[in-house]
């Protein structure tokens, strides 16, 4: 399976089992990055290995001579190709990659709370839980964690990324949205020395932590601002337009696009009026980006393969969630203000 959690390369804190039942469940969060990488797996090097492509030519084998010199990425434990790479690429083991977090720890009281690899260890990445909880006016099952998630390639298809994000611990729901002015995301090339960037991380995620106080404000206001179930609507109208039957030259096109964006329009719907989880804040704006998040979060539709769902959803986290970035601008704009 091309995109899921490798084996059990990965652990998880809290006694929190993993998405899949793979990897090993812990008690307790892992102070340590080393001690952490140990226990996800992920705690082997990545070599980078002149690459020469070689054909068959009269029953010998020929060596090609190729203009750009491109490199493989192999993992030393087990010799698996992991992607292949320029000539500028610079590896950055997992310990490297993650290295920084520990002076972040050292300096919050913060805890990896799991961490592990995807895509058949072409990808990997660590979840730190900081001392940051809040609960937005009060209400406990408007309790917030903060995390800051780090994320690694080794196939040469993204930076190393750092975010913050807050996750509602109701349901697990991840408000992966962009508060306003707030930094969420750092990244470094694989070009440089990711030692050279801890300051800058330090001080672009420590903007970052802020974040709870944002959301406890700005989270306050909209659980004072009322939503009527035709707002929403309205709300859906703007975010998920109904398609056009004027934008299909074929029929069965525009039957597949309707009955798609009505099915998600319909769920968004039923969440905000009906999910148990919102049972305390029904009827707020609040309520209505819970129920969008939520949604897009956990119920999107997903590719058929059962494998892929939650590592597409982990996918959605890193990159951040668009329809839940313009919900809340909405709310802001439109509801709040």
């Amino acid at each position: 399976m091309a995109h899921e959690i490798e084996g059990n390369n990965a652990f998880f804190g809290g006694n929190v089992p993993a998405w899949h039942g793979l990897g090993l469940v812990i008690p307790d969060d892992v102070v340590t990055t080393e001690r952490a990488i140990v226990l996800a797996g992920l705690d082997w090097e990545v070599l980078k290995l002149p690459f020469t492509p070689m054909v068959e030519i009269g029953g010998e084998d020929v060596v090609l001579d190729t203009p750009e010199r491109s490199y493989l990425t192999v993992r030393s434990t087990d010799l698996k190709v992991l992607g292949t790479v320029g000539e500028r690429y610079k590896v950055f083991n997992n310990i490297d990659a993650f290295g920084f977090g520990d002076a972040l720890v050292e300096s919050s009281a913060a805890k990896w709370h799991t961490a592990g690899s995807l895509y058949g260890g072409s990808k990997t990445w660590m979840l730190m839980k900081l001392p940051m909880d809040t609960c937005i006016m009060g209400e406990e099952s408007e309790r917030h964690e903060l995390y800051i998630c780090f994320q690694n390639s080794h196939d040469g298809s993204s930076a190393i990324t750092a975010f913050v994000t807050p996750v509602r611990v109701v349901c697990q729901n991840t408000l992966s949205f962009a508060l306003s002015g707030t930094t969420r995301k750092f990244s470094i090339r694989h070009t440089g020395n990711a030692a050279s960037y801890v300051a800058q991380a330090q001080e672009a995620l420590g903007v970052g932590f802020n974040i709870m106080a944002q959301l406890e404000r700005e989270g306050a206001a909209m659980m004072q601002a009322s939503m009527s179930d035709n707002q929403f609507t309205g709300l859906l109208d703007n975010l998920l337009p109904l398609p056009s039957e004027d934008d299909y030259e074929v029929a069965s096109s525009f039957k597949k696009a309707s009955t798609r964006v009505t099915k998600r329009r319909d769920l968004m719907h039923d969440y905000f009026t009906g999910s148990p989880n919102l049972e305390n804040v029904r009827g707020t704006a609040w309520a209505a980006l819970q129920a969008v998040s939520e949604v897009n979060d956990h119920r999107a539709e997903q590719r058929k393969n059962v494998f892929d769902i939650n590592e597409t959803r982990f996918e959605r986290l890193i990159e951040g969630a668009p329809i839940v970035q313009q919900t809340y601008d909405y709310i802001i704009d439109q509801v709040v203000a």
